[in-house]
């Protein structure tokens, strides 16, 4: 997260530093970025950085976080699919993304959990309530519980396409589906409701 002291720049300069930060991330493998070295690209002295971070994973989530609120609350999870992409984002903006995924494990999950789960879980929950009061959620259903797992199967299938070596965008999308809109629903819809989408 940001510290008050970036949220307190004017929105045009913290816009800028995140523009020129996304660039740098665009450039270089972030293994291999060093916070001086950010820094310096930035035109900042380290001290600055700290001032307004804590690491350099701060600031790539606070990228991502813009990326995916610049347009509908369906980019939130384009964005995060390697074989989607958004008209409401760059060519850059979409690079970024896809670069943050090809990352580390630890960036990738705290990018997905701090900014897809945030912007996403409120659209799932208006879908849950949506399919309650037409009464075609089980009563005992969580919401709240049962959009936050549909959210986070997001992770986990992304997770399992990378590990089983899946490159074919079809069979990711079955998947997607299978898991989504299949699996799940099956578990809390009235069983004459199972072959509706949520």
């Amino acid at each position: 997260m940001p510290k008050d002291a970036f949220k307190r720049l004017p929105p045009e300069h913290r816009k800028q530093i995140l523009d020129t930060a996304m660039l740098y991330y665009l450039e270089k493998p972030y293994d291999e970025i060093t916070i001086r070295d950010l820094a310096a690209y930035l035109k900042i002295n380290v001290a600055t950085f700290y001032r307004w971070f804590d690491e350099k994973s701060d600031i790539c989530i606070e990228i991502a976080r813009g990326i995916c609120t610049k347009g509908s609350p369906e980019t939130a999870s384009q964005v995060f699919d390697e074989f989607a992409s958004s008209e409401d984002i760059t060519d850059e903006e979409n690079q970024f993304m896809k670069t943050i995924l090809a990352s580390s494990e630890e960036l990738r999950q705290r990018v997905f959990f701090e900014v897809h789960v945030d912007l996403y879980l409120p659209l799932v929950k208006q879908h849950l309530q949506m399919a309650r009061l037409d009464s075609r959620l089980r009563d005992n259903v969580s919401d709240e519980f049962v959009a936050y797992l549909y959210v986070t199967m997001e992770y986990t299938l992304q997770r399992f396409k990378h590990r089983q070596g899946i490159k074919d965008p079809a069979l990711y999308t079955k998947l997607k589906d299978y898991m989504l809109h299949s699996l799940l629903p099956y578990g809390i819809m009235k069983s004459d409701d199972t072959k509706r989408p949520i």
